[in-house]
């Protein structure tokens, strides 16, 4: 997020059910390759080790168990190139090893409940034609829960979710799950046999490594007008590019601590408490919960006031919509804050370690350039 703008509230778009056609099946594996390409980026998607997973799909759709794919969501670009694999790799690497489909494989994937209200036109419109089931992390939502559980019961296609409730951005590196999924399994169990299927997810940055860190290197200098030491070792580099970042967030955040007694991950786990105890009060909300309950709170605080379900904006007389663009105002301010916690969460200087450049080292680069951004 480029520095704060103004938006105005709008009529959020609510809960948009499922409702699968066919055609937007037909339509997303059309285009899908041409999507992941220009759009997320990736020069290409091999499905290693396929026979466990072609054979899980083939046996859910053959009926001898439910199937729920469980995905490690570690970056943004997970649910389309899980799709593409699930519809297209699957069925070709099947065909190598004697899998035969009945049908082309497909997924119902989970998505938060306030995407369609930000999102893209054409994401507004495919996602429910593809079947996609809209949820609210850490909050009930009941059209959520019997959507889930109908698809569990009926629908000749797996479920697909992040069981870490969130993007992580690790690919080498699993969280936390969240409860939610032993309550599917259980949903699942009462019409037969279940089937949870693990996939991790990782991206190789190939031979493009050291340009990754490069591009990396000048950008966070050109946004934070700050020098970077120069060094041929990837990690010396990115050690350097953590603590000139903390100390920045240190200025607009204070922790109160003693930098030079402290580690940078101890300075980063200040810091992220000090930024959420400055977007609470902004939001006025008490603190509560676990890190995640705290970035849920205020990002759903965020959404409601942004887009209200219960009034329309466009019927606010002048002073309502005064008043509700400052409220909106204060909320891009936390929702700023919450966004910049949610990625120094997942800043571990651990995850890197003194060795040769690898893909470790761009992932690590990236989340710091995301925190900038």
């Amino acid at each position: 997020m480029k520095g704060i703008s103004l938006k105005p509230a709008r009529l959020s778009k609510g809960y948009v059910p499922p409702r699968f056609h066919d055609s937007a099946r037909m339509i997303m594996n059309l285009t899908a390759r041409s999507y992941l390409k220009n759009n997320e980026h990736l020069n290409s998607i091999r499905l290693l080790n396929p026979e466990p997973f072609c054979h899980a799909l083939k046996d859910h759709q053959e009926g001898k168990y439910r199937l729920i794919l469980l995905f490690r969501h570690c970056e943004k670009a997970d649910a389309p190139a899980l799709m593409y694999a699930i519809s297209r790799l699957a069925f070709r690497e099947g065909k190598k090893i004697g899998v035969r489909f009945t049908r082309k494989p497909h997924a119902h994937f989970l998505y938060g409940k306030d995407v369609p209200n930000w999102a893209r036109p054409m994401a507004g419109w495919i996602f429910p034609r593809l079947g996609f089931i809209p949820v609210t992390n850490r909050g009930l939502c009941r059209e959520s829960i019997d959507d889930i559980r109908k698809a569990l019961k009926e629908s000749p296609y797996p479920l697909a979710l992040a069981p870490e409730g969130q993007v992580t951005y690790h690919s080498h590196r699993t969280f936390d799950l969240e409860s939610g999924i032993l309550h599917m399994a259980e949903w699942a169990e009462e019409h037969g046999p279940v089937r949870l299927l693990p996939i991790s997810l990782a991206y190789d940055y190939g031979d493009q490594k050291g340009q990754v860190l490069d591009k990396v290197r000048q950008k966070w200098m050109k946004e934070t007008g700050m020098p970077l030491k120069e060094s041929s070792e990837a990690y010396a580099f990115l050690i350097d590019m953590t603590e000139k970042t903390v100390s920045l967030l240190e200025h607009s955040f204070p922790t109160g601590l003693e930098t030079k007694k402290e580690s940078l991950d101890e300075r980063i786990y200040a810091l992220n408490d000090s930024i959420l105890k400055e977007a609470e009060r902004m939001a006025h909300i008490r603190k509560s919960g676990s890190f995640l309950d705290r970035i849920f709170q205020l990002r759903y605080k965020g959404v409601d006031t942004l887009y209200p379900e219960t009034r329309n904006p466009a019927g606010f007389t002048p002073w309502e919509k005064s008043d509700s663009d400052y409220e909106c105002t204060k909320a891009a301010a936390y929702i700023r804050c919450s966004q910049i916690a949610d990625v120094l969460e997942y800043v571990h200087t651990g995850y890197i370690m003194d060795a040769p450049l690898n893909n470790r080292h761009c992932e690590y680069a990236l989340n710091l350039l995301d925190v900038v951004n």
